[in-house]
Parts: C-alpha cells; structure tokens; sequence
C-alpha cells in the first residue's frame, strides 16, 4: 500500500531544496545564453529582443496553467480525503450503535473489536508512512473486519427471519466500504511523470526569463529571487498535500479522534 518509490520516500523539502538549485542554474544558463545572443547580433547590427517577449508570455502562461491545474488537482483531493474521513466515522459510529440489536455476548465482542478497529485506522492515518506501521494496521484491520462480520453473520444465518440482524450486517458494509473509499484517497498520489514534467516546464520557463534578461544586459536579482522562492514554495505545498500522512497538512483524523474517544469512554 505505501508508495516505495524514491520519489515519494524523499522528503518535501528535499526535493524544494533541488527545485530551487534547478532553476537558480537555469535562469543562469538562460542568462549567459541570451548575453552571448545580444552581443552577437550588436556585432550585426540587429535586435536579439525581437520576438522574445510572445515566447516568453507563451511558456509563462503555459508553466501558470499546469500549476493552477496541479494545485486545484491536489486541493481537490484534500477535500475528498476530508469528506471520506467524516463518512467513515460516521459509518463507523451507526454499526456501533447497531450492535445493541445483537445479544448480550456478541454485542459485547463486537464493540470491543470495533474500538480496536478505529484505534488501528487511527493508527494508520498517523503512521506517517512508516511502513512497518502501515503493514501491521492494514493486516490488523483486515483481521478484525473478517472477525466481526462473522460474529454478525453467525445471526443471520441462525435467526434469517430476523431482519434487525441484517440491518447489523448492511451497518458493518457500509463501514467497510468507507474505509476502502478513504484508503483509497489516503494512498493516491500524484504521477511522479505529472510532477516531473512541471518541474521541466519551470525549467524552461527559468531560462526563457534567464534568456530575457541576458539580452537586456542585466539582472534582476529581486525579481529572480521571487519567481524561485515562489515556485518553490507553490511546489513545496503540492508536494506536502500530496503526502498526507507526513509534513505540514495531515490527514483528517479529528472526527475519528472523537469516535475513539467517545466509545472508550462507554467501555466497561
């Protein structure tokens, strides 16, 4: 389930620190490149400048666009993983309280395996990718899910006619399927070819700015200064979005954090 590829084991920051030296060398090589161009056409008697300005828009605007687009990608998937959280919990809580209908026994040990199941899914969302811990509560939370609705349907095999058995069974479903939903938003990633080819058009966009600026003859180190702290940054956060389990934004776990200790509190 975890991601092994060393892309995604590097850390964010890693990887802005490397944003930030790739471009830095880019606008460089652009700069020595647009130099070279302006002093050979002096020689000539031309205009290097001519036509730069439209490319240069051209390949801003497209770099703009696969940002806007990666961004609203990544904070799409944010929401989702928001909105699942809270349709599992609330799946979670409705087969708790479904087990009232349930026998002394079985109730007793279906709530019991049940806070042990939210106490591994909480697990898992702050296991911060750690393999082993993902392995193991992945494994656990199988374990119990084969666990409990054996328990449950045990009655609907004994009693059939009962349908307050069934509606137990539709409960624990419903559970289940939340979490492979939630697992599923929790585990994707970006493409690292998407990424890759987002750092290659900043790249280019770094040298056609870096281009610009040799044929005026000058730097700007403000104005360079903003576009790679910036882009790094922009990037930085996509990365950390798109790693919930570790950095900045976290998977939601609050609501599941309510549940687990709303029923430990009713344990006996």
């Amino acid at each position: 389930m975890v991601d092994q590829s060393i892309f995604f084991q590097t850390p964010a920051w890693v990887l802005a620190v490397l944003v930030i030296v790739t471009l830095t060398i880019a606008i460089e090589i652009g700069f020595h490149l647009g130099k070279r161009a302006a002093e050979r056409r002096a020689r000539e008697e031309g205009d290097a400048s001519i036509g730069i300005g439209a490319i240069q828009g051209a390949v801003f605007g497209l770099f703009g666009l696969l940002l806007a687009l990666t961004f609203s990608f990544v904070m799409g998937r944010v929401d989702a993983r928001r909105q699942l959280a809270v349709a599992e919990t609330n799946a979670i809580a409705t087969a708790y309280l479904r087990f009232d209908v349930l026998p002394e026994a079985s109730r007793t040990a279906l709530r019991s395996q049940l806070r042990e199941y939210v106490d591994q899914r909480v697990a898992l969302a702050r296991s911060k990718n750690d393999p082993e811990i993902v392995e193991s509560a992945t494994r656990r939370v199988s374990e119990l899910q084969a666990s409990m609705w054996s328990i449950a349907a045990a009655h609907v095999r004994e009693a059939p006619e009962a349908g307050a058995y069934v509606f137990v069974l539709d409960g624990l479903n419903d559970a289940f399927a939340q979490k492979t939903a939630f697992d599923a938003a929790m585990f994707g990633h970006l493409p690292p070819s998407v990424l890759a080819f987002l750092v290659l058009t900043a790249t280019v966009a770094a040298i056609v700015a870096g281009y610009a600026l040799g044929l005026a003859g000058r730097r700007h180190q403000a104005a360079t200064a903003c576009f790679v702290v910036l882009t790094t940054l922009v990037a930085y956060v996509i990365l950390d979005l798109d790693r919930p389990q570790r950095g900045l934004f976290r998977a939601p776990v609050r609501a599941m954090l309510q549940l687990q200790a709303s029923i430990r509190a009713e344990q006996p």
